[in-house]
């Protein structure tokens, strides 16, 4: 059985340099391996307010990128509890089952995170959770486990590098409907520094016919905002497996308010949004 660590690695590398022939001007400082493997700390070595935020020049007021949306209630009914035993940033293959992968679209989801004045956020845990191909999430919290894609991870985390890239590989997301509210394809995505939560958002698909109708999209007060957490989700060329490549680049700001908790909980219909912002444990 091949390990999980040479997939995420080869697919990583294809993706790299399919991209590169696509568009040069795409290219980032992310080499082939996927970030949790290159940019986890030292274990014991403490982390320190220096190494949060690593050095960059300041952009300028102008050149400033629009703060993505972000809110703590944004979290969603289904982020998983207990976690999943693996839950590194493959989630293609579970190591617990078969060798056999999961079903769907294959996709090497990358990004970056960074402040309003563009300087890269280092060593933060970015988390990823989303239904399979069933439209189905990992059990828990009234999820049935019957009919769910076994070979699923449903669940990852990794660490950002030193430039505040990820990498994920992972399924293109399914829409379901829980509550009688259907939800357009998203991906669930968070950010912690030093167990503390600073992102917390959600990423649809780009151009899909669902998102009009989605409760978290009809949130979003201006087009601007929304074309933030909407991503391409786009072939990579020269896959033989169809596989896809999509970015979601994260820029954050002192304080980002975006909706209250009651339209939150009445319109997207997942319903255990008031809960205080939780901890986030270390990599491992």
């Amino acid at each position: 059985m091949i390990q999980k660590r040479s997939l995420s690695l080869c697919f990583a590398a294809l993706l790299t340099g399919a991209l590169a022939q696509a568009d040069p001007e795409q290219q980032t400082s992310q080499d082939s391996e996927p970030s949790r493997l290159r940019a986890t700390p030292v274990q014991g070595q403490a982390i320190s307010n220096d190494d949060i935020v690593a050095q960059s020049p300041s952009v300028s007021a102008q050149n400033r990128k629009p703060v993505t949306p972000n809110h703590p209630l944004l979290e969603g009914a289904y982020y998983p509890d207990p976690l999943p035993v693996d839950r590194d940033n493959d989630l293609l293959f579970v190591r617990t089952s078969n060798d056999e992968p999961a079903k769907g679209k294959i996709t090497h989801l990358t990004g970056s995170i960074r402040t309003i004045d563009g300087k890269p956020v280092r060593n933060a845990i970015v988390e990823i959770w989303q239904a399979d191909s069933t439209g189905s999430y990992l059990p828990g919290k009234g999820n049935p486990s019957a009919g769910r894609d076994q070979n699923f991870q449903g669940y990852g985390k990794t660490v950002t590098g030193v430039d505040g890239s990820f990498y994920f590989r992972t399924i293109r997301p399914s829409s379901y409907t829980r509550n009688g509210v259907r939800r357009a394809p998203h991906i669930n995505v968070v950010a912690s520094l030093n167990g503390v939560r600073i992102f917390t958002s959600q990423m649809l698909i780009e151009g899909h016919p669902a998102n009009r109708e989605d409760g978290f999209y009809k949130q979003i007060p201006t087009q601007q905002e929304r074309d933030l957490v909407v991503v391409p989700f786009r072939p990579i060329p020269g896959s033989f497996v169809g596989e896809l490549s999509a970015r979601f680049d994260i820029i954050l700001g002192e304080k980002h308010s975006l909706i209250s908790v009651g339209e939150v909980t009445n319109q997207i219909g997942e319903t255990s949004f008031g809960v205080k912002p939780r901890q986030t444990e270390s990599i491992r």
